[in-house]
């Protein structure tokens, strides 16, 4: 599965309050800091393809 694969679902969960607690639950300290090192590598990957 592809990080952007990941991604996607979480931001279609947020949209909607019924499914916001299930995703707080998911997301452990360490699971958001591996999430937003991965969100900077895709983001400097995109400017250089820029």
């Amino acid at each position: 599965m592809s990080f952007v694969d990941l991604l996607e679902p979480m931001n279609i969960e947020s949209r909607y309050p019924t499914h916001k607690e299930q995703l707080m639950k998911s997301l452990t300290k360490n699971r958001c800091v591996e999430i937003m090192e991965n969100a900077q590598e895709l983001q400097e990957w995109i400017k250089v393809k820029l």
